[in-house]
Formats: C-alpha cells, structure tokens, sequence
C-alpha cells in the first residue's frame, strides 16, 4: 500500500515559526501531500501515485497537436488563487547541496552541481528511500529536450560535447571524495550517462531565482580550490516542471520560503552528508493564477524573466531551451507588443504593431546573441539578423483601428535598424522624451495611468522634435516612442548608467517607462490611440470591451502579468519618495500593490507586498539609491 503524508515546514507565509501542517486565511492556500511513503514491497515511485494529490486541482492531459502532455486545471481558479504547490525534490538550498563545495573549472554551473551532488548522495547513501525514488521519478519521466531535441542541437551542439567532458569529471571528483570518507552506501554510484541525463532534465526543467553568494562551501578535500561568484536558487520538481511556457502566461511560480545563504561560518562542518541529506524540503514552489483559469485550461509559466522584450528576442532566449515558442504572442492573435509604429492617418495616429507568424522547430534559425556590452565597436552586419525570424519584407503593416497600411515590413525593419545602429539617433530620441515627461505630467492626486498614457500618445507625438527623430527619412515611417529600442535605450541607461541622465529625470525617466507598460501592453481590441482615453470607459470589467479598462486598479491586474510592471512600480515609488513626491510615490504604491492582488499569495511569498506597504515607513535617505 502507498499511504500518505502531509509536508512540514519551520515556515509559514508571514515568516514565523509553526509546528502544524500548513494551514492559512484568506487567501486559502491549498498545500498537497508530497511524497507517497514507499514500503518494502514497493520501492518504486509510480507516476500516477504522485500525481494522484493533486487531481483535485490539476490534471495531465495529452496535447491535441504535439502529442506529448500539458497541465491542466482541474477546476476553475481566480487571478491571485494558488493553483498548486509543489516541495522540492532537489534543491540548492538544502544543507545537503549547500554543503557541497563543487568542482571548480566546470562548465556545469556550481548550482546546477549542487543539485547533481544531492542526486549523488541519496542515491549512494539512501538515507530517505522516498526521496531515492522520486529522484528516480524524476530521472525517468522529466523531459531532456532542452538539451536534446533537434532544436537544442544545433543551438548548443558545443556546450552539448562539453557537458559530457565535464560530467565525467564530475563524477570522478566526487567519486574520489566518497572514496576519502569511506562511508559506505547501500546503493550504487550512478553512472556518467545516468549524470548526464541528470544535467539534461536540470537544463531543461529547473526553476531557478536570483540570489548573491560569496565564496561557495567547500567540502573539506585539500584538492578542490575555493569557488567564488554568483550562483542562483535551483529547484527541481516533478509537477512543477509539466507547465506551459507562454509569453503571456496564465500563472506565476514563486519560490517559498525564499533562499537567504548562511554565511560561510555557518556551514556545517563535521556533518555527514548522510545526516545532511535527511533533512526536510527547504523549498516549495508556489503556482499562483495571474489571470482567470477555467477547468481544462492549459497551465503556463514564463520559462524566462517576463520582460518588455520582442517576439524575435523572445524565441532566440527560448531556442536555448530546446523549442521554438509559437505562443499567441509570438505566432498571433496578439501583436508584438514591444514593436509599435504611428499611423500615418492624421485623424487616426493609433500605435500599430506586427503580428508574429508559427514558426517550424525544424528549420528555425534563432537569430544571433546581441553584441557584447563591453565591446562598443562589435556592430551586427546584417539588419535582417538585428530585426530576426525571417520577415517578409513585401508584408504590410494595416493599422486595424482606420485599416489603413501603415508600411512594409522591409520599411520597418529599415526603420528599427536606423535607431538601432545610430547611437546619435537614439540620443535625439530620449532628450525629447525626458523633456516631455518632465513638463507634461502633473504631481497631484489627479495623477492616473490615463495622464501617463495621454502624454505618451498625445504629448510624445505632437512633440515635433520627436516626431523627426523617430521617423525614418527615406519611408516616413513613425517608429512609435512606446517602442521597446527607445525603453531599452532609456532602461538601459537607468540600470547601468545612471550618471549620463540628469537626476532630476530620474522620475521622469520612470514615469515613460510605467507609460510604456500601460500603454504597450493594455488589453485592448484595436490599437491604442489618443482618442482611445477621451472615450467612456467599457462597462466590462475584463476590458475586453473597451480600448481600455475603467480604473487604474484594474488597468494595473490585466498587466501585471508582464515582469517589468511590478518592477517599473517599485522603481518609480522608491524614487518619487526619496525626492519628497509623495502623491506619485502613494500612486506607484497602490498600483503596486494592485500588481501584488494579481499575485495573490506569491505577494506576500515573494516580499513585494512588504516592499510597497511599507514605503513611507521608511527613511527617505534609504530610498535614494
């Protein structure tokens, strides 16, 4: 018989301690068994007997074209309601893989070591039977395609050939230092091919979350030097890795609690890695809905960070991954939010952007990796490969609010590439954008999402200075200012060169971007346009309705899907308050914390509920930064 237990954890949502299985208020969050407890008779791990708690929330179904499986719900969820959770099966953060010093000199990244060393020890040692066979579990039901479907061949043939190198080392070293201990286990060394496997599913299905570490635990073995740098949070789970990716997805994963490193005094020393592996699952993985989920819905995440990037930008990350996304951002009905271009109509002037087109695995060609940041001379050759995915210049670009052309598509590319390659282009692009947003936008409490999007589409555009910059002399045509070249730009010189921007167009420098978020990826059945805020509001709370939503609050949920926002938010709060505007700073946080309802649970999981709760409780000298 396979009987159950419930998870325990010295964790709940609030940080404090508690003994009980969990159990939580408004929100409720729905906490599953984890692993079936194995008898004597039964020493393997079935798929359907893990699968089995969670039928009452998801199911795995075949997909209609591909025919391998997807997660789907099993009842209906609301924006904000945990789907699943999931424990860890293999994780940086346990004190077994924390302890783990890895092999310098690898290709194989030390946290993606940390995770194999624990596959190494509880197949060895064995001293969790359960957790040997959902490792087990794990080796044989979670896909290698990320590394080897045909896509990934080509894409990563090299690191491929030196995986394998490097595995073999790998196993050697650690071989070598179980040999040292001379403790003895009950189960076999797994094999360099059984390693690679390992390292495959790791590429292929980890979720991982940014963390800073100093000099990483060493094992104690005088041969192995000290590894130092970043590593990031890793976990692998069964279930956790069935998930969709989409661009524009349906849930979020959070990780909870999340990681904090002991500091290098506080590493165990001493300790058998046997003792070590015993302990519980640090980590589990939070499913939370970001839109409405029907029963029978396909789950999906964003495999990589949900930014403001475009299609092109998008399929080239994810060709890394082994699949080309074919999304309903990449391959229609939505357009490429990030790419916008004005109509030429002067009594429409909506923002028009291109509709991607499916993409075959087989003949996909992802396009080459930007230049490097730190070589200015490095330019791409090919405009083609700047703008990528093979665009048929003879296209035409309709605007679908007066169903006028707006240009061809080799119009547009000739366009992009102009701003893209001509750094004094650019410059008399962002001047005018800076001077725009720090005359036009009012700090009072009339201040809304509408204000920022009526001078982005009504001030930007009538700003004549502008207007020349982003038009391209040859075509005429109007690359939009909500464009992601002109973000970037301006994103890229906040993050990394923030000395270059006046500071007092620090706020006004964030407040475009916000503009951007709201206006670029707003819910909307026709294009935006200036005339689009002047209308009513739609009656439909979706917003489906309408051009936009009613109220910021709900303008806020339907876009919080999109990484950038929270972080645009955060950003913009944080620097309005460390200079004394406190009624932009107060709307930041309640559009904020309107982000944080469409998280649900994974707010208050991940801090970001703290983070704009909290904002005037703190110095403003702390803010500054």
């Amino acid at each position: 018989m396979v009987g159950r237990v419930l998870p325990r954890s010295s964790f709940s949502l609030d940080g404090s301690a508690s003994d009980s299985d969990y159990e939580l208020d408004s929100p409720l969050l729905t906490w599953v068994p984890s692993l079936p407890v194995l008898d004597d008779n039964e020493p393997e791990m079935i798929l359907d007997d893990y699968l089995a708690p969670y039928a009452p929330l998801v199911r795995v179904a075949p997909h209609p074209d591909r025919g391998d499986r997807v997660l789907v719900a099993a009842k209906d969820f609301s924006p904000g309601e945990v789907v699943f959770s999931e424990p860890a099966l293999l994780d940086t953060a346990h004190a077994v893989a924390q302890h783990f010093g890895p092999v310098p000199g690898l290709s194989i990244a030390p946290d993606y070591q940390r995770l194999m060393y624990e596959f190494v020890v509880h197949a060895v040692y064995q001293p969790v039977p359960t957790s040997a066979a959902a490792h087990a579990l794990l080796l044989a039901e979670l896909s290698t395609d990320g590394m080897a479907s045909a896509l990934a061949e080509r894409v990563n043939g090299e690191r491929n050939a030196q995986y394998r190198a490097d595995v073999k080392v790998f196993r050697d070293k650690i071989k070598k230092r179980f040999a040292k201990r001379g403790n003895k286990g009950t189960g076999s060394f797994p094999t360099t091919e059984t390693l690679l496997k390992l390292l495959c599913i790791i590429e292929t299905n980890v979720h991982s979350e940014d963390i800073k570490t100093g000099p990483a635990a060493t094992s104690g073995d005088d041969d192995d030097e000290e590894a130092e740098g970043e590593e990031e949070h890793c976990v692998l789970s069964v279930v956790a890795s069935m998930p969709e990716h989409s661009c524009k997805p349906n849930a979020l994963v959070t990780f909870f609690p999340p990681f904090s490193p002991a500091p290098d005094s506080a590493h165990t020393v001493g300790v058998s890695d046997i003792e070590l592996a015993k302990a519980e699952p640090v980590t589990h993985l939070l499913f939370t809905a970001l839109q409405p989920i029907a029963a029978g819905d396909v789950i999906s995440i964003a495999y990589q960070e949900n930014s403001f990037l475009p299609t092109r930008v998008r399929r080239g990350n994810l060709a890394n991954r082994g699949f080309v996304c074919n999304c309903r951002m990449c391959a229609g009905p939505d357009p490429d939010f990030a790419r916008a271009f004005v109509c030429a109509n002067p009594m429409c002037r909506a923002l028009v952007s291109p509709v991607g087109t499916l993409r075959d695995q087989e003949s996909y060609v992802p396009p080459p990796p930007p230049p490097d940041a730190e070589n200015e001379d490095e330019e791409m050759d090919n405009d083609d490969d700047e703008n990528g995915d093979d665009e048929d210049p003879d296209a035409q670009l309709v605007c679908g609010r007066c169903g006028e052309v707006v240009a061809t598509m080799g119009e547009v590319i000739a366009a992009e590439a102009r701003l893209a390659h001509d750094p004094e282009a650019m410059l008399a692009v962002l001047s005018p954008v800076l001077d725009v947003f720090s005359r036009n936008v009012p700090a009072t409490d009339t201040f809304s999402a509408r204000t920022l999007a009526s001078v982005l589409l009504g001030d930007c555009l009538d700003h004549p200075d502008l207007t020349a910059a982003l038009t391209d002399p040859d075509s005429g045509v109007h690359v939009s200012p909500s464009h992601f070249l002109v973000y970037d730009a301006l994103k890229q010189l906040l993050f990394f060169d923030a000395d270059a921007i006046d500071r007092v167009m620090h706020v006004p420098a964030l407040m475009y971007l916000v503009a951007v978020n709201y206006v670029a990826l707003a819910p909307s059945p026709r294009p935006l346009a200036l005339a689009s805020l002047h209308a009513a509001p739609s009656d439909e709370s979706d917003g489906e309705g309408g051009d936009v939503p009613a109220t910021d609050a709900e303008w806020t949920r339907l876009i919080a899907w999109n990484g950038d926002v929270q972080h645009n938010l955060l950003w913009l709060m944080k620097q309005a308050r460390a200079r004394g505007n406190l009624e932009l700073a107060q709307w930041a946080s309640d559009r904020g914390l309107d982000t944080c309802a469409a998280m649900g649970v994974a707010a208050s999981a991940s801090g970001a509920a703290i983070e704009f709760g909290d904002v005037f409780a703190r110095p403003r000298s702390l803010l500054a930064g």
